[in-house]
């Protein structure tokens, strides 16, 4: 699985011109934190999508108890969907994202450029006093 996903992830960034040599590490972390999430999510769909669970434990006194404690696994689970997002996020896998990362050899924006390089800017006059 981690290594269908790695290939996959290679052909999309190569294909964008995302990837270059020195993505390798992250782009492994990237695979690995999605393999680890989809763990993470089937465990959570097979417990039930339990976001409380209930321990029954007996007391000193011999009295069956019963304490409900949050899921680890929700908080889990959200965590690491953040860490994914923030990787995906680091090549443009998200559409907020997508337009901000830049291309093995593309050109800059040459509007964009013009309008650092544009004219000195004026500062506001004072105002005078009345």
């Amino acid at each position: 699985m981690l290594q269908a996903r790695w290939n996959e992830l290679v052909t999309t960034l190569t294909a964008s011109r995302v990837l270059t040599p020195d993505c390798g590490a992250v782009l492994a972390c990237l695979t690995v934190a999605e393999a680890d999430y989809r763990s993470f999510l089937a465990r959570w769909i097979t417990d039930g999508r339990q976001p409380v669970i209930a321990y029954e434990f007996q007391d000193g006194e011999g009295v069956v108890r019963r304490r409900m404690v949050a899921n680890p696994l929700v908080r889990i689970l959200r965590d690491q969907a953040r860490l994914v997002v923030q990787l995906a996020t680091d090549f443009g896998l998200s559409p907020a994202s997508a337009s901000k990362v830049q291309t093995q050899g593309s050109e800059p924006d040459p509007g964009f450029d013009a309008f650092l390089a544009g004219p000195t800017i004026v500062p506001f006059a004072k105002r005078k006093k009345a």
